[in-house]
């Protein structure tokens, strides 16, 4: 088998395994060299298959920060020589060093509080892994056991190491079984992990001073841990707190806020009330068509007016049983045209101030009086001038889509062309 090759005495003096004891565990150091070639061989594979597993892992949003590595090859020697001195009935070879060295693939999940770990732990289970079957839950001597119960067998360790342990079964592109162990513990038991792994991993764990010195130190990182979840559970009940009075604020904001808004309410409801009296009142004005008086008639408005004269003539000659010709006719229908159409708008019953509302007073048969009167030099009175007022009366109708005066209606107005 190709390869470099371990040098024995070198490696053993850089691992602190003495020689007697290698030669106790009954294990040549060339079938050692032969796994060590094979193992170099496949770590490319391998850290492919790691590299898809944190993938996986990676998308738990629990999870606070992945550590992973495949073991190191003189690491892998060492592990296999010291657990066949403290276990000397283990068979190992390079067939099944792969399935029972069971943390070649090693993954370390870290997450920030306790109670985190319950979700992880259920995210890990669901890994379309082989799983060996064992989950090893490790506490320290003194710890609640309730919240790894239904997790894994709790097994306590008296030097306080604290971690939950999976392994998996995974392939490698020979189709050989390789065994990935995640670790999964809070950020603080991984500060203490690593401390103590650095300080006294492999040669110092038996030291008394040393342990009676990382016993103090794990303490305090169980004590870290549950000040830990402490401070999250006491920012949940101020958060808590401080919604409540935010909800007693916003609660009096709203009331304060609907006072105001009855109180827009109530104005809006008065302006709608103005706006639709100014609406009415704006309609009114609009259907008033006034008349110019005659004198500043244009000329095309003062032959809509001419039927006046004719009108005027005709009814006093039914009257009298003659003619008014000559001054006193032109007299007469001048005198009459604008006092026919104040008398008009006074019938329509539109009030008009000024100048022509003091026309408008003015009734229709007495402004007819005075006008022949002007024009005859004296009153018609009696059934004559009656007769008169009736004849004007009945000759002009009003058109009731632009409120023109027609006179000798012919069942069309002059000005628009409505139907009378």
């Amino acid at each position: 088998m190709g390869g470099v090759m371990l040098d024995k005495e070198q490696f053993l003096k850089k691992y602190h395994i003495k020689e007697d004891q290698f030669n106790q565990i009954n294990l040549p150091w060339e079938d050692l060299n032969h796994i060590y070639i094979d193992y170099e061989s496949s770590k490319n594979n391998i850290e492919t298959i790691l590299d898809n597993i944190v993938k996986e892992l990676r998308q738990c949003k629990n999870i606070h920060s992945i550590r992973a590595r495949v073991k190191d090859s003189e690491h892998l020697i060492e592990k296999i020589i010291r657990k066949k001195i403290q276990t000397p009935e283990w068979r190992i070879s390079i067939e099944n060093y792969k399935n029972e060295i069971t943390d070649i693939i090693g993954v370390r999940v870290i997450c920030l509080f306790k109670k985190n770990m319950q979700e992880i732990n259920k995210y890990i289970q669901k890994l379309e892994y082989e799983s060996t079957g064992k989950i090893e839950v490790n506490i320290r001597k003194g710890d609640d056991e309730r919240p790894y119960s239904n997790i894994g067998v709790i097994k306590v360790r008296k030097t306080g190491y604290r971690s939950i342990h999976y392994n998996y079964k995974v392939q490698d592109i020979r189709g050989k079984k390789i065994i990935c162990e995640i670790q999964l513990r809070t950020i603080f038991e991984e500060a203490w992990g690593e401390i103590d792994h650095t300080i006294r991993y492999p040669y110092l764990q038996d030291d008394p001073h040393l342990n009676d010195y990382f016993k103090v130190l794990n303490r305090l990182s169980g004590l870290a841990d549950e000040m830990t979840n402490f401070s999250e559970d006491l920012v949940k009940l101020i958060t808590k707190a401080k919604k409540s009075e935010e909800a007693v604020e916003l609660n009096g904001e709203l009331r304060r806020l609907k006072k105001e808004l009855a109180k827009k309410d109530e104005k809006i409801s008065k302006y709608e009330k103005e706006l639709k009296m100014n609406r009415d009142r704006k309609r009114k004005v609009q259907s008033i068509t006034l008349e110019p008086s005659v004198a500043t008639l244009s000329a095309t408005e003062q032959i809509s007016l001419s039927p006046s004269r004719s009108v005027l003539e005709d009814s006093i000659t039914s009257t009298l049983g003659h003619s008014i010709s000559g001054s006193v006719g032109a007299s007469l229908a001048n005198s009459t045209r604008s006092a026919l159409v104040d008398s008009v708008r006074s019938s329509l019953g539109h009030s008009i101030s000024g100048s022509v509302g003091a026309s408008l007073a003015n009734s229709t048969r007495s402004a007819l009086v005075d006008s022949v009167r002007s024009s005859l030099g004296h009153s018609i009175s009696g059934s004559v001038g009656a007769s008169l007022a009736n004849s004007v009366k009945s000759s002009a109708a009003i058109c009731s889509k632009c409120n023109t005066v027609n006179f000798r209606p012919n069942h069309v107005c002059s000005k628009c062309g409505n139907l009378l």
